[in-house]
């Protein structure tokens, strides 16, 4: 059983459950600045509102799946049991492969970081890393959970 799960919320800083990436909200005119610290800054801005909003997508699933299972808990005497432990299954495994993928990306931050040892492009490359991995997540959670309207 496939389930697809459509959250039809407005979200104030991209306007839907989808994000536009030819002009996503992370998109910041790093490479237009000149000093070292402005493009580590840059890039750590960056990679933040990536992270900001994958962590309101992981919010949004688990108030879904929650609310979904708690609906069911609620029926009571009508209550699909298979339905209740399928959602509380979800919301533990959904949980949990978000600390894998912080463990994960975490992982690949220490080894950029290691990579460019006393180097002062560190920090920037490591953000680099950080956001590539965001964005990869973020896409795996629309592609997966998020239904996208067509045009």
């Amino acid at each position: 059983m496939r389930l697809i799960l459509v959250i039809p919320v407005l979200l104030p800083f991209f306007g839907s459950a989808q994000i536009d990436y030819e002009n996503p909200p992370w998109s910041l005119p790093c490479d237009s600045l000149y000093s070292q610290t402005d493009m580590t800054i840059c890039s750590y801005r960056k990679s933040r509102m990536a992270d900001s909003i994958l962590n309101l997508y992981f919010k949004l699933l688990d108030d879904q799946f929650t609310e979904m299972y708690q609906s069911e808990l609620n029926r009571k005497e009508d209550a699909d049991l298979y339905a209740i432990e399928l959602y509380k299954n979800i919301i533990s495994d959904l949980k949990e492969s978000q600390l894998q993928f912080e463990v994960y990306r975490k992982s690949c931050v220490d080894l950029e970081s290691d990579l460019w040892d006393g180097g002062s492009v560190r920090p920037l490359m490591c953000n680099s890393v950080h956001l590539s991995l965001t964005i990869d997540r973020i896409r795996h959670l629309e592609a997966k959970y998020f239904e996208r309207e067509s045009y």
